[in-house]
């Protein structure tokens, strides 16, 4: 398996690991001023959904139709529990919560560990190979980057 890190964020504009353009990078950010403008919650909803679709493309890609939440860190309101399982109707829902920092967790199955990075990331840990995940993730207007491979396949 292969730890990918997916974002918005085109790796070319990162000198000595620091990302050097001034973008958004949480759901409160809607409102402030941006190299390219003002971040609208219309703007934000769009790039959400494109986070949202590539996991769930992913999930599917998997054939994963179940995860469990582990980890949870509650920052607002919201019903998601410890070692609750998941289907796949849950699993916008849990997405979005997570992009829009109500929430932190990892979402496990044994073909796959998904986290969220600071600043509008997510880490997928799978065996995808690196052409299969970067076709799904363009599809969606996003970048992948394979950060490694986890050193104990048992604790991500």
């Amino acid at each position: 398996m292969a730890i990918y890190r997916i974002s918005k964020y085109d790796p070319k504009k990162r000198v000595n690991g620091a990302y050097i353009i001034n973008e958004w990078t949480e759901y409160s950010d809607i409102g402030k001023n941006f190299f390219d403008g003002i971040l609208t919650e219309d703007n934000y909803l769009r790039v959400e959904k494109k986070y949202i679709n590539c996991v769930l493309s992913i999930l599917q890609y998997l054939h994963i139709d179940n995860l469990i939440i582990k980890k949870l860190e509650k920052y607002d309101t919201v019903l998601w529990k410890e070692s609750q399982q998941l289907n796949e109707k849950d699993f916008t829902m849990i997405l979005e919560d997570c992009l829009r920092n109500r929430c932190w967790c990892e979402l496990h199955h044994e073909k796959t560990v998904i986290d969220f990075g600071y600043d509008y990331y997510i880490h997928i840990k799978c065996a995808i190979c690196n052409d299969d995940i970067k076709k799904i993730c363009e599809a969606f207007s996003l970048f992948v980057e394979k950060l490694g491979e986890p050193a104990n396949q048992t604790n991500y």
